[in-house]
């Protein structure tokens, strides 16, 4: 999972699950796409889906995008409200697919004919929302915690011993580290407006596990402490936040 500049992403779903890029995502694919969807219909969508699947799900992911800063902008008054979950808020499993968010809507649409006439990002939005709302945004938060809490167990030499063998937990253990200390800034950001000590880089997850891994090779001294606060140690001296990000 690629992370973008988190001064630019202003949202989050960590509070509810991970916290994503959504503003500058949203605002790079405004375009033919985004105002495509905008004149769909839900029985238009479902129609592509069963002629052009392959356009179908670019429609979804398109609908996902065009209702991301406004899902961004509940995310972040939960952030002002302690973590509540905001009316309106949903927030999508980790991991999840653009094909299966396609087939969630299409599941979702076939169990409400009554939105078929409806706008397709009005009934994407009621379909996002009931699907992947309060309960989803819960589920979420409990694995972030449980994350966060691993996080704390590993110590850096576990993790750079992992990291020789298993490439793949290595990537989720430097995925969880970033995405647990994007949090952190983003909620100190909020509360106190502290500037963000680093830009999250935008890399790809194998990039930045090697980045990650090389610089905690190198300092030791950092290797009987837990991942947690090493990886915010590499984190702060490979991305630094110069103002410019």
């Amino acid at each position: 999972m690629s992370k973008g500049n988190i001064s630019a992403a202003a949202a989050g779903n960590f509070v509810v699950g991970i916290v994503l890029t959504v503003i500058l995502v949203s605002a790079a694919q405004a375009g033919a796409r985004t105002e495509r969807v905008k004149r769909l219909t839900v029985s238009q969508f479902l129609s592509e889906c069963r002629s052009e699947p392959v356009e179908c799900t670019k429609d979804a992911k398109a609908a996902d995008d065009a209702l991301a800063l406004e899902n961004s902008a509940g995310i972040l008054d939960s952030l002002h409200n302690g973590g509540s979950s905001a009316a309106g808020v949903y927030c999508e499993p980790d991991g999840l697919s653009d094909i299966q968010r396609r087939d969630r809507l299409i599941d979702y649409f076939a169990a409400h004919g009554e939105l078929n006439s409806d706008a397709f990002l009005d009934g994407a939005r009621k379909a996002f929302v009931d699907v992947w709302g309060a309960a989803q945004c819960r589920k979420n938060a409990s694995e972030a915690a449980a994350k966060a809490a691993n996080l704390a167990r590993t110590t850096v030499a576990q993790y750079l011993s992992t990291c020789e063998s298993d490439t793949k937990t290595c990537d989720a253990l430097t995925g969880d580290a970033l995405d647990d200390y994007v949090d952190a800034e983003m909620r100190t950001f909020m509360n106190v407006g502290t500037p963000f000590t680093f830009c999250a880089p935008r890399l790809s997850d194998q990039a930045v596990r090697k980045a990650v891994v090389r610089y905690l090779s190198r300092h030791r001294e950092l290797s009987s402490g837990s991942l947690r606060d090493g990886a915010r140690a590499a984190f702060d001296a490979l991305w630094p936040n110069h103002g410019a990000c």
